[in-house]
């Protein structure tokens, strides 16, 4: 099963038989309500609601809380069993079965509750089961998780811990999802989550780092104590540092042609809302060519600022590949323009490099006026000229680096965004960009 696999959302069978039709048996009354919930659960969209605390209702269908979970239990078993046949048609009975079992299983009495847990814990061990049920079950434990405490909260832990390594992403980000809405476990369970979470940080998969990193923050003063301890354990020299995500141009594990921090504060409304809802776009600009260092003037002592965490909880698969968030508040912002001899009004700008050991990088400033469609522009303009380049030195097979440092000095010259100390740095401590990033590194790890 690969990484990529994909989950498929549900859809309306197109079956053309009846229920009835393909059991093909004398039915009893109660079979007969069995195959008319079958009948509606075979629809995209299902009605369910609670009557009272005994009864409920689905899909028009009034049933009792208990008679109802009986029945739900039977389609999961009975879904088993299938002919190879009628499998395609009646997919997405045990799924929706699944769906119900999860909401009957947040108004339910903690008898029926247990029960329910007991079966979609089963089910999750299936190793037949596909992404798509895999998933659904973990909502549905997330739903009932919200209601339990003790022993009845801790056993669910284990088994989401075993998902953090489901080969699919869509099921891994699930279970940590769950668990960081979880709240209070008991101090064993809370252990066994922390060091789990803590090998986590060291997965191979960036996204599951991510959700690790997430987790851990809503985990209290220990979760935030093993995040501290893991960033301070990777900062092991200026050619190795990592400081929110990986780090190609420290690491060395990858070469682009030029490098940027986009410098800008809380007071440059209409960039910081641009890159908020355009950062996809942005990074597609770059065509790959350069690397962006994108400081966030959101991020607070917690962890991930609001915006950006917006923008992840919205795009949770995303793998971000040209652009590195670095996390810095207005407090950092000035000081670190402070070491490119720049002042707060010359904010906000990019700043190219060629790489971390130059001093001279190329200032090049953004006008805090431009709407949504002009910073669109006057990205693309600029991307487009490093773009351009590369593609003549592939044909020509050479370096691009200079003859991009040449055209982004005479594009910045023509475009009139010139600043004083432009290309110095001249803060007095400063005698490379990698003073820079290990400054920064310092004072926000």
């Amino acid at each position: 099963m690969s990484e990529e696999e994909s989950i498929e959302e549900l859809e309306e069978p197109n079956a053309t038989e009846s229920m009835e039709e393909i059991i093909d048996e004398p039915l009893e009354e109660s079979e007969m309500l069995k195959i008319e919930l079958m009948e509606k659960l075979k629809k995209e969209k299902v009605p369910f609601y609670q009557k009272d605390e005994k009864n409920l209702q689905i899909a028009n269908i009034s049933l009792d809380i208990k008679e109802a979970t009986e029945i739900l239990f039977q389609l999961l078993e009975e879904a088993k069993n299938y002919p190879e046949e009628h499998k395609e048609k009646l997919k997405n009975i045990p799924i929706w079965a699944i769906y119900f079992l999860g909401k009957i299983g947040e108004i339910s009495p903690k008898l029926i509750n247990s029960n329910i847990i007991t079966t979609l814990l089963k089910v999750l061990k299936e190793e037949s089961q596909t992404p798509q049920v895999r998933k659904i079950v973990i909502e549905s434990l997330g739903k009932i998780a919200k209601n339990l405490e003790g022993k009845e909260k801790q056993r669910l832990v284990p088994p989401l811990i075993k998902m953090f390594e489901d080969p699919n992403s869509r099921v891994r980000g699930e279970a940590f999802f769950v668990l960081k809405e979880m709240g209070e476990i008991p101090k064993r369970y809370e252990n066994i989550l922390l060091e789990a979470l803590k090998e986590s940080l060291d997965a191979k998969e960036k996204n599951t780092r991510q959700w690790a990193t997430w987790v851990l923050e809503e985990r209290g003063k220990p979760g935030k104590r093993i995040l501290e301890e893991h960033h301070k354990k990777r900062i092991k020299s200026i050619d190795n540092i990592e400081v929110f995500a990986d780090c190609p141009t420290l690491s060395k594990s990858r070469y682009y042609p030029v490098y940027a921090f986009l410098l800008y504060t809380s007071a440059n409304e209409n960039l910081a809302s641009f890159l908020n809802n355009n950062l996809r776009q942005v990074e597609s600009m770059t065509r790959g060519n350069c690397l962006l260092y994108l400081l966030d003037y959101q991020i607070a002592e917690e962890g991930v600022g609001e915006d950006w965490k917006s923008s992840f909880d919205h795009v949770q698969f995303l793998r971000f590949k040209e652009y590195e968030i670095l996390r810095a508040g207005n407090s950092l912002v000035y000081p670190i323009a402070d070491f490119f001899g720049l002042l707060p009004r010359d904010l906000p700008c990019l700043v190219f490099f060629r790489d971390i050991q130059t001093k001279r990088p190329i200032v090049y400033r953004i006008q805090n006026s431009l709407s949504g469609y002009e910073l669109t522009q006057e990205f693309e303009r600029i991307f487009s000229i490093i773009t351009k380049e590369v593609r003549k030195s592939k044909k020509w097979n050479t370096d691009p680096s200079r003859r991009i440092w040449s055209r982004l000095q005479l594009y910045r010259i023509t475009r009139k965004v010139s600043i004083t100390k432009i290309g110095v740095a001249s803060h007095p401590t400063m005698e490379k960009i990698a003073d820079v990033l290990k400054w920064l590194v310092d004072k926000v790890v």
